[in-house]
């Protein structure tokens, strides 16, 4: 009897908590997300560091200080990007690609 009544409340506990979970997962549509990637960057890196693009080869830059070292490769139909920072570099980010290509970003791949 005790066992039933043990195994009941946990089962209920436990239902509770992934609708509890489901619940606050609401909200947050695609764009919020994006939005948050535009805001200020934040963090220790930030204080009086830009951003800046290095150029690797012809086709290869690497843009720097951004809490993550993003890699990108200028394709014929666009940019692939490795790494893409962290929350709140995308304008920066897309700026300083912006001064070498004016191709869209085609696929970006984070490790």
């Amino acid at each position: 009897m005790k066992r039933g009544i043990v195994l009941g409340v946990l089962m209920a506990v436990g239902a509770l908590s992934m609708t509890v979970a489901g619940f606050q997962g609401q909200g947050r549509g695609r764009g919020q997300q994006m939005e948050g990637l535009l805001q200020q960057p934040q963090g220790p890196w930030r204080e009086g560091r830009f951003a800046r693009i290095e150029k690797l080869r012809d086709n290869v830059y690497r843009i720097l200080n951004t809490g993550s070292n993003c890699t990108v490769f200028i394709t014929e139909p666009g940019v692939v990007m490795i790494e893409s920072g962290y929350p709140g570099w995308g304008r920066e980010i897309l700026d300083k690609l912006k001064s070498v290509t004016d191709k869209p970003i085609t696929m970006v791949i984070n490790t």
